[in-house]
C-alpha cells in the first residue's frame, strides 16, 4: 500500500537516508514501494533524546537515517525496549512497547517510531510537575 506524505512549505524529511526539503509550497509525495522514511515533524534531534522512551526513540530513529552498523544499532534499541519494558507497570503502554519492538524486528521503523509516540506521552505527564498533570499551568 502506498505511503501518502504531505509535506508543508520547507518541511524535510528522510528517505533510506537521503535529506530531502519541500520547497515554498505545500506538496503531497507517494512512496510506492517500502522505504525508510521519517517526516521532519517526526524528527528528533539527540539534545532531545532525554528519557528512556526517547532514548528509544531516537535510537530507533537512527536506523531510518544512517544504516551503517545496523546489527549494533537495531541492538541497541532492542536493548533501551527491553529495559523501558520492565520500567512500565501500565499494561497498555507495555503493549505499545511490545508493538515498537516486533516492528523494530521487522525492520519497520517508522511503525516501531509510532508505536512508541503514546509512551512519550505517557511518560510525559508522569514527568510534569503535579499542577500539570491536572490541567493547570505553572506560574
Amino acid at each position: 500500500m502506498p505511503l501518502r506524505i504531505k509535506l508543508k512549505p520547507r518541511e524535510r524529511m528522510i528517505v533510506n537516508g537521503a535529506v530531502i526539503r519541500n520547497d515554498d509550497k505545500r506538496t503531497t509525495l507517494t512512496v510506492e514501494n517500502h522505504s525508510h522514511v521519517i517526516r521532519g515533524g517526526d524528527f528528533m534531534v539527540e539534545e532531545d533524546a532525554n528519557t528512556p522512551t526517547r532514548r528509544a526513540y531516537f535510537a530507533i530513529q537512527m536506523l531510518l537515517v544512517d544504516r551503517s552498523n545496523l546489527r549494533i544499532r537495531t541492538s541497541e534499541a532492542s536493548a533501551l525496549l527491553a529495559a523501558l519494558y520492565t520500567t512500565l507497570s501500565a499494561p497498555d503502554m507495555q503493549n505499545a512497547v511490545m508493538d515498537s519492538a516486533e516492528h523494530l524486528a521487522g525492520e519497520d521503523y517508522y511503525k516501531s517510531l509510532a508505536a512508541l509516540r503514546p509512551v512519550m506521552a505517557y511518560e510525559q505527564t508522569l514527568l510534569a510537575p503535579a499542577g500539570e498533570c491536572m490541567g493547570e499551568r505553572a506560574a
